[in-house]
């Protein structure tokens, strides 16, 4: 097996908590509004959060909050991952990377409609992070 680190990365700083809120939030499909009445967290103290007036919230306020996003405490950790990746998709990311911004385009399409099927199959697996591989690629290869 390999080993690989990925990152919680957006732009050239690792995300902060109240990014990595905002952003599960949008997944989510949610409001502030409703994030705040799902998770009974104030709505002026989860703009602070979002907006990083709050650097360090208490800890039961983040559990809300995480449950309400129907995630963990490790989901809003942004330090480094370690994510072992096999040897076939080692192999496919490194075929991935081979292939011009065409190529790269349909390989894309072709994920996306599978994972389309796969959700309405009900045989998708939700709330898995992931990472697509033109991220992996920009991430990893400035």
């Amino acid at each position: 097996m390999l080993t690989v680190i990925l990152i919680a990365w957006k732009g050239d700083c690792i995300m902060e908590l109240g990014a990595i809120i905002s952003e599960k939030r949008k997944q989510a499909g949610l409001t502030i509004d409703e994030l705040a009445a799902k998770s009974g967290v104030p709505k002026g103290t989860l703009n602070k959060i979002i907006n990083g007036y709050t650097r360090d919230p208490q800890i039961e306020t983040v559990k809300s909050i995480a449950r309400a996003l129907n995630c963990t405490l490790e989901d809003f950790d942004d330090s480094p991952r370690v994510r072992t990746l096999s040897q076939e998709e080692y192999l496919l990311i490194q075929q991935y990377r081979l292939l011009d911004s065409i190529g790269q385009e349909i390989v894309q399409f072709i994920i996306k409609k599978e994972l389309e099927r796969a959700e309405k199959l009900g045989i998708a697996k939700p709330n898995v992070p992931t990472i697509t591989f033109a991220e992996l690629y920009q991430n990893h290869n400035p």
